[in-house]
């Protein structure tokens, strides 16, 4: 089921996905599963910025980038 995803909030990362497919969005806070493979949940930080946006906020230590669903799109190269 999709919720609505406010900017600041925390959420499961299933709650993300499903609400938010295909999207960059900035993550902090994050709390990570087994091995940091997989995120369990996080704060949405940014909803609103690109990639090359995100990747600045990246090195100002703001957030981290994610793509919601990368089986999605061929991505070449990592931000994090």
């Amino acid at each position: 089921m999709k919720k609505e995803i406010i900017a600041g909030n925390r959420y499961t990362w299933q709650d993300i996905v499903d609400s938010l497919p295909d999207r960059w969005l900035g993550l902090s806070d994050i709390t990570w599963g087994l091995n940091e493979a997989t995120i369990e949940s996080a704060t949405v930080k940014y909803l609103d910025k690109t990639k090359d946006e995100l990747a600045q906020l990246m090195v100002q230590g703001e957030c981290s980038p994610i793509y919601t669903t990368p089986d999605n799109v061929l991505q070449i190269g990592a931000l994090i």
